[in-house]
């Protein structure tokens, strides 16, 4: 078998046709697997896009919790604002009652002075009455319990 078999047509012919499926064969071989990767890589484009779609979705909610967390933020200023102008309208007023306090506290203190030493002056005055009517009965005592002569 050299090459004079191809100058006959059966043998170019059937030569042709292995070549050519051979060649069909590998050209849709090389599509299909283009074709799975093509897949592929549109799988991987839908994951990505779907991954981006979560991220995105998570930067929304993130923003709406900031924004509502200023919102709080705000209203915890405002508040402040407002306890602190409270705060400096009613100081007056506390001071004043402050100065009353202690100065009802100071005479207070003052009247319990001078009261301690009425109290004690009143006590010792009754401790000697007292002895003196208990000296009184003692002797009363004894005098009509000793048998008289």
């Amino acid at each position: 078998m050299s090459f004079r078999m191809f100058n006959d047509p059966i043998w170019s012919k059937l030569a042709a046709s292995i070549i050519v499926s051979i060649v069909a064969i590998s050209i849709q071989f090389f599509e299909k697997h283009e074709k799975e990767k093509v897949k592929q890589e549109n799988a991987t484009y839908e994951k990505q896009l779907e991954r981006l779609t979560q991220v995105q979705a998570s930067i929304n909610d993130l923003a709406q919790f900031v924004t509502q967390q200023q919102q709080q933020l705000r209203k915890s200023q405002e508040t402040l604002i407002t306890l602190e102008r409270e705060k400096e309208k009613l100081k007056p007023i506390v001071e004043s009652d402050r100065q009353i306090v202690d100065a009802i506290l100071q005479l207070q203190a003052e009247k319990s002075k001078q009261n301690v030493w009425i109290e004690r002056g009143m006590g010792f005055l009754i401790g000697i009455v007292g002895s003196l009517i208990a000296s009184v009965i003692w002797t009363v005592v004894q005098r009509h319990s000793k048998p008289s002569p």
